[in-house]
C-alpha cells in the first residue's frame, strides 16, 4: 500500500530518487490526463530543512524530467553544510538525537 521507500537511508539528504518516486506518482495520478495528453492543473513541490536538501537533489540531478512535470518549487532554510550539521546533531543534546532517531527507526 502506498509509496514504497527505495533507498536504504531515511534520513539521508541525497535520497531524492524516494522524491522523484512521489512527484511521478502525483503527477501520473492526478496531474497528467492521458486521454488529452496535457496537465489538468500545475503542480508545486515545497520543501524545507533536509527536504529543501532532497528537492535541491531532485532538481538537480533529474532536470530535464523535473522541469517538464513541476511548474515551480521552492527550496526553504536549506542546510549548506549538512555534515557539519549532521556532527552538531550526534555530537550535542546528550545522545537524545541518537536516541530518538533509533526509537523511531525501530517502530
Amino acid at each position: 500500500n502506498g509509496i514504497p521507500v527505495t533507498s536504504n537511508k531515511l534520513n539521508y539528504a541525497g535520497a531524492w530518487p524516494d522524491l522523484k518516486l512521489v512527484i511521478d506518482f502525483v503527477y501520473d495520478k492526478y496531474v497528467f490526463n492521458k486521454a488529452t495528453g496535457k496537465k489538468r492543473t500545475a503542480i508545486y513541490a515545497y520543501a524545507c530543512s533536509l527536504g529543501a536538501n532532497i528537492l535541491g537533489n531532485y532538481l538537480i540531478y533529474d532536470i530535464e524530467r523535473s522541469a517538464e512535470i513541476l511548474d515551480g518549487a521552492v527550496v526553504y532554510g536549506c542546510p549548506w553544510d549538512v555534515k557539519g550539521g549532521v556532527d552538531l546533531f550526534y555530537s550535542n543534546f546528550y545522545g537524545l538525537y541518537t536516541k530518538f532517531i533509533g526509537t523511531l527507526l525501530s517502530w
